[in-house]
């Protein structure tokens, strides 16, 4: 395989990519792009092809591109930066990602994989959601990300560039990097709050309902991806098959921190704003699965190293 750029390469879910790859018998040849400047590389990147190049910079792109096969775009502002400033979303995810598709067909890019949200059908999800659930997004976020999956989908139809979207739920799982500023994120959260003060503080009932995927699968699928021969319409969902509740989650983490530091955790539920309880919600990712993807379950090996980065930090 020819070399694999991957955008966002040292970010959260793209640093554990480039590592999952890596580590694969035959390694592809990797060059990853990031915003950090060169001294916030970390140490497991450091030695590799990493380009630092903004989306909004049509050169630093262009120069990304030459000589790769295939692309893997990772490089999008997180829920919590197109919150604070929508039009820096909509010109980083969206306009950014034209960008990236059009240096991409200038170069001669072989395939274009984006990794997307399932964010992008709507707030409060219920019932089963697949691909031809109508996207209705809300958040900034969602928004942004739309429109880059319809600039994805248009030199897909309008070049004949061979190009695909993985609707991705919520992801979970140990950084590659502590540094990366994804604490935030409900899994990641509860870890660090199981470390630091020994109980788990929710904010609600923690009965409403997600769907959660781990990294590890996340990685696995994109490596599925790069190697299908051919991408058929290009869109598809990839989640856990299974919706857990908040409490859930918390309740798993609590009973791994006690079986691998000997310590109870006590769990603190909050109120629900709603009265009403939780809708039941199936996130289908069959079509995927119909190409040959089978998901594993290692929720408890990414919570354990989680909690272990947590408590060496």
């Amino acid at each position: 395989m020819k070399r694999i750029l991957i955008t966002g390469g040292v970010g959260y879910v793209g640093g554990r990519l480039a590592q999952h790859l890596l580590a694969l018998p035959d390694p592809p040849e990797l060059r990853l792009t990031t915003r950090r400047e060169p001294g916030r590389i970390p140490a497991w990147a450091r030695g590799l092809d990493v380009r630092h190049a903004d989306m909004r910079d049509p050169e630093a792109l262009a120069a990304a591109v030459q000589d790769v096969g295939a692309v893997v775009h990772l490089a999008t502002a997180n829920e919590v930066e197109a919150e604070r400033d929508p039009e820096m979303a909509v010109a980083l995810t969206g306009v950014g990602t034209y960008r990236l598709l059009t240096a991409s067909r200038a170069a001669g890019v072989a395939r274009f994989l984006y990794l997307s949200t399932y964010h992008v059908y709507g707030a409060s999800l219920a019932g089963t959601v697949s691909e031809a659930t109508v996207p209705r997004p809300i958040h900034p976020y969602a928004i942004a990300h739309h429109l880059a999956e319809s600039f994805v989908d248009s030199h897909r139809v309008t070049f004949g560039m061979e190009t695909a979207i993985l609707r991705v739920s919520n992801g979970y799982g140990c950084p590659a990097d502590p540094q990366i500023n994804r604490w935030k994120l409900v899994f990641n959260d509860l870890c660090r709050q199981a470390v630091r003060d020994q109980h788990l503080v929710l904010k609600s009932s923690g009965r409403s309902r997600r769907d959660f995927v781990s990294l590890q699968n996340v990685c696995r699928a994109a490596q599925h991806m790069l190697s299908l021969p051919g991408w058929g319409d290009g869109l598809y969902n990839l989640g856990g098959a299974r919706s857990m509740s908040i409490l859930e989650v918390a309740e798993r983490i609590a009973r791994a921190y006690e079986a691998r530091f000997g310590r109870p955790v006590e769990i603190k539920t909050g109120v629900d704003r709603e009265v009403s309880g939780p809708r039941p919600f199936v996130y289908d990712v069959k079509k995927l699965e119909d190409t040959g993807f089978a998901l594993s379950d290692n929720i408890d090996e990414e919570i354990r190293r989680t909690l272990e980065l947590c408590a060496a930090r």
